[in-house]
């Protein structure tokens, strides 16, 4: 754990939080082979995406991801309880209210709180940013999309 601490700095992202440390490790040990490659899947929680990656919003943030993105926003911000279970819930739900397969409303979420379409399952990926990051995200997610819908 200090050791991805130490590769976090050198890649100059300082974190103070052990406890997150702990459950980024946990949740990123089986996905990346080495520190370095942690710290690049791992950037997304301690760091806001500066641009979409260009193919996950051509697929995933278009006008129909509108929809998806807003209800996700109302959903994960009623929640009192913010776990993998509770959270993963929520956009089962969100899906089912929508009569949307799951992969439909994760990945325009997982696009919009880590910039690309890879992280870890979308319960784990919401607990590592925690609610009022993944909102902020979310939300500014929906003012991407609704400027496309400008454009367009």
């Amino acid at each position: 754990m200090l050791e991805l601490k130490r590769f976090l700095s050198v890649d100059g992202i300082e974190t103070k939080d052990l406890m997150l440390l702990e459950k980024l490790v946990e949740i990123q040990r089986d996905r990346a082979q080495t520190f370095v490659e942690m710290v690049d899947k791992s950037r997304f929680v301690y760091q806001e995406p500066k641009q979409y990656a260009v193919k996950a919003a051509k697929k995933h943030m278009g006008h129909n991801a509108l929809p998806i993105l807003e209800s996700l926003m109302a959903m994960l911000g009623n929640l009192d309880e913010w776990t993998v279970d509770s959270t993963q819930f929520a956009v089962e739900e969100v899906a089912k209210q929508l009569n949307l397969k799951m992969g439909k409303v994760a990945q325009p979420l997982r696009v919009a709180i880590t910039g690309d379409s890879a992280s870890p399952g979308i319960g784990q990926t919401l607990l590592l940013l925690g609610q009022e990051k993944t909102l902020i995200r979310i939300k500014t997610a929906v003012q991407y999309v609704k400027g496309l819908e400008k454009i367009g």
